[in-house]
């Protein structure tokens, strides 16, 4: 039971990345993009 609920809040937590994400695209109307893309990389290696 404990990987179930493990899963869901990493699925919450992707839901709410990708929520953020397109949101930030749509608010930046895509200028960023380049930027975005390194940051998210340096997210990762966090």
């Amino acid at each position: 039971m404990p990987r179930i609920e493990n899963f869901q809040n990493t699925n919450d937590q992707t839901i709410n990345f990708i929520k953020t994400f397109f949101q930030f695209i749509v608010y930046t109307k895509s200028f960023a993009y380049k930027p975005l893309i390194k940051s998210i990389r340096e997210k990762i290696v966090f």
